[in-house]
C-alpha cells in the first residue's frame, strides 16, 4: 500500500506543478522511539530519567515505535486546494500475546472548494488500515465526508456535514460487525450584540450492520443549544 500511495504522489506531484504558477509543496516526518515502565524509589515515586531494566521493559503495554508522515499540498488558484497525506505507526509490543494492535496505515486527502465569499465546499476522503497480532484480521474503514460551510454574513454562520464509514472484517467469526454508517449534523450560531453568541446543532447517525441487521440497526438524533458570553 506504501508503495502504490508514494508511486501515486509522485504522479499528482509531477501533473500538478504543470500549468501552475505555484507549484505545490511537499513535507514529510519520521520518529522512533520507545514507551516502557519505570521503577520507583524508596519514597514511592517513580524515577523518571534512569533507563528501564529487563523486568520492567516486558510490561504488557510496553513498546518500540516507529511513525512517520508524507504530505502534499497544493492551491490550484483562489478557488481549489487540496492536501493528501499518509501516515504510519508501527508499534512493537514486548508483551505480543497480551497486546492487539500493532500496525496502523492511513491515508487521507481533503479538497477545498471555494464557491463564492460565503460558501465553501470541502471533500475529504479517509482510507483506514489496522493489523493485529492477535486475531489476524484486517479492520478497513472507508470515509467519504461532505462539508459544506455557509458564512450568511459576519454574525451568522452555518454549517452542514454529511460522512459515510463503512467497516469490513475478514475473519468469518467477525463479520457481524460489518457495518455502514451515515452521520450527519446542522449547525447554526448567531452573534447577539457584542459579547454573545447563541449556538444550535442538529445531529442524525443511522447505523446498518450488513449481516445482522435485525438486531442491530440504530438511529440516534439530538437537538442541542448553547451560547458563549464575553464578559
Amino acid at each position: 500500500m506504501f508503495k502504490k500511495f508514494i508511486v501515486m504522489l509522485i504522479v499528482v506531484f509531477l501533473a500538478a506543478g504543470i500549468g501552475f504558477a505555484k507549484p505545490p509543496k511537499i513535507s514529510g516526518n519520521f520518529e522512533q522511539g520507545a514507551r516502557y515502565a519505570l521503577p520507583y524509589d524508596e519514597t514511592g515515586f517513580p524515577t523518571p530519567w534512569v533507563e528501564a531494566t529487563e523486568g520492567d521493559a516486558v510490561e504488557t503495554w510496553a513498546y518500540n515505535f516507529h511513525k512517520g508522515y508524507l504530505k502534499l499540498y497544493h492551491r490550484l488558484n483562489k478557488t481549489v486546494r487540496y492536501i493528501a497525506k499518509y501516515n504510519y505507526i508501527w508499534k512493537d509490543f514486548h508483551a505480543a500475546k497480551t497486546n492487539n494492535k500493532n500496525i496502523l496505515r492511513y491515508f487521507r486527502t481533503y479538497s477545498w472548494i471555494k464557491l463564492s465569499n460565503k460558501f465553501d465546499l470541502k471533500l475529504e476522503y479517509y482510507l483506514r488500515q489496522q493489523h493485529y497480532y492477535i486475531r489476524p484480521w484486517d479492520n478497513l474503514e472507508h470515509v467519504p465526508h461532505l462539508y459544506l460551510k455557509w458564512d450568511i454574513n459576519k454574525k451568522r454562520k452555518a454549517n452542514f456535514s454529511l460522512r459515510f464509514k463503512s467497516q469490513r472484517y475478514d475473519v468469518p467469526e467477525e463479520t457481524t460487525k460489518d457495518k455502514n454508517q451515515i452521520s450527519s449534523y446542522a449547525r447554526y450560531k448567531e452573534e447577539i450584540g457584542e459579547n454573545l453568541t447563541l449556538k444550535a446543532k442538529y445531529k442524525y447517525t443511522f447505523r446498518h450492520y450488513t449481516a445482522n441487521p435485525d438486531k442491530s440497526n440504530a438511529v440516534k438524533k439530538s437537538l442541542s443549544g448553547g451560547f458563549e458570553y464575553q464578559f
